[in-house]
């Protein structure tokens, strides 16, 4: 027989939640992520910049200049090679800057929601650790978190481009926090799409006062079948007043 109206109202008025759906911010997950950040060696929030000279080796060939990096003013280079090396190079050391700087997880990342990978992804152990999630960053972004410490992230590129990022080593400084030492990244066309290039980057340090200064960074890119090793050597630090 017809369900009464009323049973029909009453039944509409209590819908059943969806429980496969994971929760928007999950504070285990959450927590993970932040401790994972504490662990990052960062500038001191003090910290402007810096200035020092700069050596460029193009898989063989070398080129001299200068630099400055400021931070929240961008990286300005002098270099006797053509624009699209300074180019190269300024993307280079003003991305290491980025990282560097002193950005509080709650001004970044922590912003967003933050959850594990959904129940039935959760059973797959990875090598590189727990499996979260950045649910309504400006970027879909997925964090591989094991002992305390990043070991790999994935972001999908406004044009819908994949990244992955798989940190191979980190050293420790002075202070007890950890800095990437060498790290690769590979390109993909789409989620699911070809890879386009690889990139190998291996970063040195010196200590100077209660700062990381970076010396040298080598980055070996693989685009279709060519290798290309190029490497950026700085010297004679100089920090910029605050």
């Amino acid at each position: 027989c017809p369900m009464p109206l009323s049973t029909l109202t009453i039944f509409a008025s209590r819908p059943q939640p969806d429980r496969s759906l994971p929760p928007l911010d999950d504070p285990t997950a959450r927590t993970l992520l932040a401790a994972a950040h504490a662990q990052l060696y960062k500038w001191p929030p003090t910290f402007t910049g810096y200035q020092a000279r700069l050596l460029v080796n193009d898989n063989g060939i070398r080129y001299a200049g200068s630099v400055s990096v400021r931070l929240g003013h961008g990286t300005h280079i002098h270099l006797d090679g053509d624009e699209a090396l300074a180019t190269w190079v300024r993307e280079c050391l003003w991305t290491q800057a980025w990282h560097l700087a002193d950005i509080p997880f709650a001004e970044g990342i922590g912003r967003y929601g933050i959850t594990f990978v959904s129940t039935q992804e959760e059973g797959k152990s990875s090598p590189r650790g727990r499996q979260l999630l950045l649910r309504d960053g400006p970027q879909p972004t997925r964090y591989w978190v094991r002992d305390g410490r990043y070991w790999q992230i994935e972001r999908q590129e406004p044009n819908g481009a994949r990244r992955v990022d798989i940190i191979e080593r980190y050293d420790m400084a002075p202070d007890g926090r950890r800095y990437t030492t060498h790290s690769v990244t590979t390109h993909f066309s789409a989620p699911k799409g070809a890879r386009t290039a690889v990139e190998s980057y291996v970063n040195e340090f010196i200590w100077s006062g209660d700062v990381l200064f970076p010396c040298r960074r080598t980055v070996t890119d693989v685009v279709t079948d060519a290798l290309r090793t190029r490497e950026i050597t700085l010297s004679g630090h100089i920090r910029i007043a605050e």
